[in-house]
């Protein structure tokens, strides 16, 4: 975001304005305005990943965090200003003088594989890059023919989320739907996008063949619109003209067809969250009224006890996430280490976060900078939300993996809310077998 924001900062538009070329240590900066690019952040975003992995080989970590994200910056910044902002606007003009072209010429099929892709293009903010196309048409033309199509991905947007809240058993996500789809007739969809048919994912295919077919209507009969705007309802006024008829009918057929379609392919409603739907009563009325009573927590693994202070993660060691201990294991097995419940599964696999019914929380971060595995040596057992009884299997790893990938396998377990308890005990040392007693928290 800081290397977005100097794209856009009033200074340097003010520099670029000036007929002087501009300078920064003998490169030349290209004048540009990125006010509503997309392409030049996502080429430095992609250059970035290099620059930052390169900079934490280099850098020792007790200086990561101050040195990684000021360098990462200075290094990026005159790179996207010399040399990809300037590439990416050529791209992103190219990309619109195209797209204008091929429609003119191929009207139907432009508006199909446009209303196909829209809601794609929102999700990842590429649609921001087609203002400049629009603003083109505008001034050649005195009418854009993009806001048609959009406005057709919209309407097959509206009639998905309606579809989702005419089904869903959910009362509260029903509301969500009901107030998505709203907004969405009117003409802002985020909500309906993010919320409902990409969450659900196959109500997101109905809006991409509805957008499909009412951007196939638009582009075949041209539908223009005198200015940049929404809808299909905020945007009637910008339709006012010759082909109006058409703008209706697009918006119509494409929002029967998301609507419909989402009926036939059907989605899994989103379960109720409540405790009393996920768990057994009984099991929960525990995790309620048993809160923070004395308690020993029981090794999850087979290994070697190892001071916290001793891991060589400052995360950790510094303990500014909480007491504990580590162990390096030697198998790969993880249990729970009490009663209680699983209260968050990382997407990478790597870690566990967890909850005794005495008001423990637990992390266990299976290894050091694993997260960059992406889960390849994982197999987890649990998902958030289920009971869990001590010496339940939670989740597998392959140690040989983890080192052969260059990561350390040494396991912090930590007390979240160490703040919590009064006192915080090791009660073992050296070697370490599953079941065996290793932490006493005192209340």
């Amino acid at each position: 975001m800081s290397i977005a924001g100097i794209l856009v900062h009033p200074n340097l538009i003010a520099l670029f304005s000036g007929e002087n070329t501009l300078h920064f240590f003998g490169i030349p900066f290209t004048a540009a305005s990125y006010a509503s690019s997309v392409l030049p952040i996502i080429l430095g975003v992609w250059i970035q990943i290099y620059v930052e992995k390169l900079l934490k080989r280099i850098i020792p970590k007790i200086l990561q965090t101050i040195l990684v994200p000021l360098l990462t910056i200075l290094l990026v910044s005159p790179i996207i200003l010399a040399i990809l902002g300037p590439l990416g606007t050529i791209i992103g003009n190219g990309i619109g003088s195209v797209f204008i072209n091929f429609y003119l010429s191929y009207g139907w099929l432009a508006g199909v594989v446009f209303g196909a892709l829209y809601p794609f293009l929102v999700i990842t903010g590429m649609h921001v890059g087609f203002s400049p196309v629009m603003i083109q048409s505008l001034s050649k033309f005195g009418v854009d023919y993009l806001m048609g199509l959009t406005v057709a991905s919209n309407s097959a947007q509206a009639g998905a989320t309606l579809a989702v809240y005419t089904k869903t058993k959910n009362k509260e996500f029903k509301a969500l739907a009901g107030t998505a789809a709203l907004n969405a007739f009117i003409g802002i969809t985020e909500p309906a996008l993010y919320g409902v048919t990409s969450r659900l994912k196959k109500p997101l295919i109905a809006v991409s063949i509805g957008g499909a077919i009412g951007g196939g209507i638009a582009g075949f009969f041209k539908v223009q619109a005198l200015g940049m705007g929404t809808g299909p309802i905020a945007g009637i006024p910008l339709f006012l003209g010759k082909t109006f008829l058409y703008f209706i009918i697009s918006s119509l057929v494409a929002s029967v067809v998301g609507f419909v379609l989402t009926y036939l392919l059907g989605f899994d409603d989103i379960p109720s969250e409540s405790i009393s739907e996920t768990n057994n009563l009984e099991e929960n009325e525990k995790l309620v009224t048993q809160i923070l009573a004395n308690q020993v927590i029981s090794s999850p693994l087979t290994g070697e006890i190892i001071p916290l202070s001793d891991v060589p993660d400052p995360v950790f060691s510094s303990k500014v996430m909480g007491e504990g201990i580590a162990i390096r294991p030697s198998q790969g097995k993880v249990v729970s280490p009490f009663d209680g419940s699983v209260e968050l599964v990382f997407e990478t696999k790597h870690a566990l976060g967890l909850r005794s019914l005495d008001g423990a929380e637990v992390m266990i971060h299976l290894g050091l900078d694993t997260v960059e595995l992406k889960g390849a040596p994982f197999i987890v057992h649990v998902q958030a939300g289920q009971s869990i009884k001590k010496g339940d299997l939670l989740m597998e790893a392959d140690l040989d993996a983890i080192q052969s990938a260059g990561k350390e396998i040494i396991t912090p377990i930590i007390i979240t809310n160490s703040h919590d308890f009064s006192d915080i005990k090791s009660l073992a040392s050296g070697q370490i077998s599953i079941g065996q007693d290793i932490i006493e928290l005192s209340v």
